[in-house]
């Protein structure tokens, strides 16, 4: 028999949801972002599965304010935050404010999303019979 100890089982239903917990687990508060289609499924599960706290959303109107945001918290709070970016031009987008990061020697955690590109393959159905959008991402990190 295998003892655990201090484990818990997870009621994740989706990819995204298991995202939105392995960051809430990294006792991450905050969460800037540009939302978008990108990313809808952790974007949905931050809402629906988290309800939008432990972390809490902070929406900005552009990927690089979403990175400095993230850089000037963990400035203030010493420890990071994450912005997460849309990929290709998101990240294009918020490399200038990661370059400040960078440079400040500052820790700031970049999330940067894509969803499928074919529409017949946008969408997922649950075991509950639920639909949600399906997720794929990658992670960057500037210490």
């Amino acid at each position: 028999m295998v003892k655990t100890t201090g484990s818990k089982i997870s009621k994740a239903e989706y990819g995204s949801d298991v995202i939105a917990e392995a960051i809430r687990e990294l006792g991450i508060e905050y969460i800037a972002l540009n939302p978008g289609a990108s990313y809808r499924g952790v974007h949905d599960s931050l809402v629906n599965y988290l309800g939008n706290t432990k972390p809490e959303m902070i929406f900005c109107n552009h990927e690089e304010i979403a990175v400095a945001i993230a850089h000037g918290y963990g400035r203030a709070a010493g420890k990071p935050m994450i912005a997460f970016v849309h990929d290709i031009v998101g990240l294009l987008h918020a490399s200038m404010a990661m370059f400040n990061a960078w440079m400040a020697r500052e820790g700031v955690i970049v999330l940067g999303g894509t969803g499928p590109v074919d529409a017949n393959h946008r969408v997922v159905r649950g075991s509950t019979g639920s639909t949600r959008p399906t997720f794929r991402a990658t992670l960057s990190a500037t210490s």
